[in-house]
């Protein structure tokens, strides 16, 4: 026993003297780690601008002084090294000039970037690589009312770049650039006309009494109405499918370089939309399908209801295309009788301005309702709660913007989203929401996404590349998180929101094409 104690007692004292012989020559803690070259960038992202532009971005390695980008037309493996020339490349990029934007490429093509990190006192990193593919160019500027004529549109371009000339059709026009048109980008086509072929519809002219042409038609018959007039409807009951359209010439023109489309615009003429005054109302019958094309529908102010049911009335389908509907007082849709709603599609569509005094948005309150489905729409200033379905439908708004939705002072409004049909399913993708809700009642529960659970009875609503920026009380419901929602925050810059100019300047918001597409270029 009292040898095992020795030997323990000359262990330790062995092991304290070693420890004490080497604290001198203890090396420091490695604060930095150095390699013989530079570490190649990480996160290399590409995003598609614009259809044909490219916007580089990616995280810097320490001690990279600049960087160069290289970019193929093709699609390269990993570690694979490119045979031809690259489409574009510049050296010396800066670590301040990041993210590199506005990168023209041509459209429709697959490319692969790499990017190679350089300092004066290490040697260069290896390449990064990530691919993208472009979407179909678009060089020609948006054509706006202002670039119109009865007989002339003037067409808009980046200065300098490489286009031959412009064709238009319907016309059959080819006009051959001239060098000063090339040098500013902006060219003016004339021979637009006035489309006068109506096909089998009956055409309204001003000063024609509409309701009579309306109430003596047959079953399915379809009308054109002439522009630059107003017609006024009143509550005109809806007894039979009809048909109502403004024809304004459609035309196509593509700016070109050689055979290669640099652009393609599709507008319509210049003639201002016909306005029709009043309200819908779906009669005492059952509708097949009323259709409503390129109208302004105007309620004065003084109006309730864009479209409103009669008890016992049956809509198979109602279809809302390319129309403006503003100046109402409470909804766009009402029903509170037992009456049965097929299909209901709005489609590009601006709808705004209806303050929403004493009733909800879209108020179904009571009957059967199919389907409702919105796309490609913009609403703006105005509705208590926007969407009140109370019966089992199945609702989905894809690619729309919301600006001062359920903006409306009251306690009834419970939001953007009251869904709460037994059965109901309910969709939104790819939505922009800005500045909905209450401002001046911050965190209560007015303009939430949706006030509580018990108003959203799909348990499994799809939501998906949504938008939001600077909205009151959206999250303050039963949504708390913009995840909950797929939502991101991010301003999306628009151009003159109070003037109805909803243009989108965010790249981000752009590239993952959300909103009113009508928007985004």
């Amino acid at each position: 026993m009292k040898k095992r104690l020795i030997y323990i007692a000359i262990l330790i004292g062995s092991m304290i003297a070693g420890f004490s012989a080497c604290s001198d020559n203890i090396d420091p803690v490695v604060e930095e780690l150095e390699f013989g070259r530079l570490m190649a960038p990480t996160n290399l992202e590409a995003r598609v601008i614009n259809r044909n532009y490219a916007r580089l971005s990616w995280a810097e390695p320490l001690g990279a002084e600049s960087y160069t980008l290289e970019i193929y037309a093709d699609s390269l493996g990993f570690g694979e090294e490119p045979t031809g020339a690259p489409a574009w490349s510049r050296s010396g990029i800066l670590p301040e000039e990041l993210p590199l934007a506005d990168i023209m490429l041509d459209g429709e093509t697959q490319y692969t970037a790499r990017v190679q990190a350089f300092s004066a006192n290490t040697n260069n990193s290896k390449w990064n690589t990530v691919f993208f593919e472009t979407d179909v160019e678009q060089s020609l500027n948006a054509i706006l009312p202002s670039d119109l004529t009865a007989t002339t549109v003037t067409l808009h371009w980046q200065p300098g770049l490489p286009v031959t000339n412009i064709t238009l059709m319907p016309g059959n026009i080819n006009h051959v650039l001239t060098e000063n048109e090339k040098a500013t980008g902006e060219a003016t086509i004339t021979g637009l006309t006035t489309s006068t072929d109506f096909g089998n519809a009956t055409l309204i002219n001003p000063g024609d009494d509409i309701v009579a042409l309306l109430n003596a038609a047959a079953e399915g018959a379809e009308f054109v109405i002439a522009p630059d007039a107003t017609y006024t409807l009143g509550k005109f009951s809806v007894k039979k499918s009809v048909k109502i359209s403004y024809l304004p010439t459609v035309y196509t023109v593509v700016l070109k370089n050689g055979d290669k489309n640099r652009g393609t615009r599709t507008f319509t003429g210049a003639n201002a939309k016909p306005v029709l005054t009043g309200s819908f109302e779906l009669g005492a019958a059952t509708v097949a399908k009323l259709e409503l094309n390129n109208l302004v529908l105007d309620g004065g102010g003084t109006t309730n209801e864009v479209f409103v049911t009669a008890s016992g009335s049956t809509i198979n389908n109602l279809t809302v295309n390319g129309c403006e509907i503003r100046n109402y007082v409470r909804q766009l849709i009402y029903n509170n009788n037992a009456t049965t709603i097929g299909d209901v599609l709005f489609f590009n569509c601006i709808i705004r301005d209806i303050p929403g005094d004493g009733g909800d948005g879209i108020d179904i309150r009571g009957g059967t309702f199919r389907s409702l489905t919105v796309e490609n729409t913009t609403f703006a200033n105005g509705f208590r709660t926007f969407l009140r379905m109370q019966v089992a439908c199945t609702t989905v708004f894809n690619r729309c913007t919301f600006y001062k939705i359920a903006n409306f002072d009251n306690s009834n409004n419970h939001g953007l989203f009251r869904v709460n049909g037994t059965g109901a399913e309910f969709t939104v993708t790819n939505c922009l929401f800005v500045q909905t809700g209450v401002e001046a009642k911050p965190g209560t529960t007015m303009g939430n996404f949706c006030r509580n659970e018990a108003n959203m009875s799909d348990k499994s609503p799809t939501y998906s590349n949504n938008y939001i920026w600077s909205c009151y009380n959206l999250l303050g419901g039963f949504y708390t998180t913009a995840d909950a929602i797929k939502a991101t925050e991010a301003d999306p810059g628009f151009v003159n929101a109070p003037g109805y100019d909803f243009t989108v300047t965010n790249d981000y918001i752009k590239s993952d094409k959300v909103g009113d597409p009508r928007w985004l270029e």
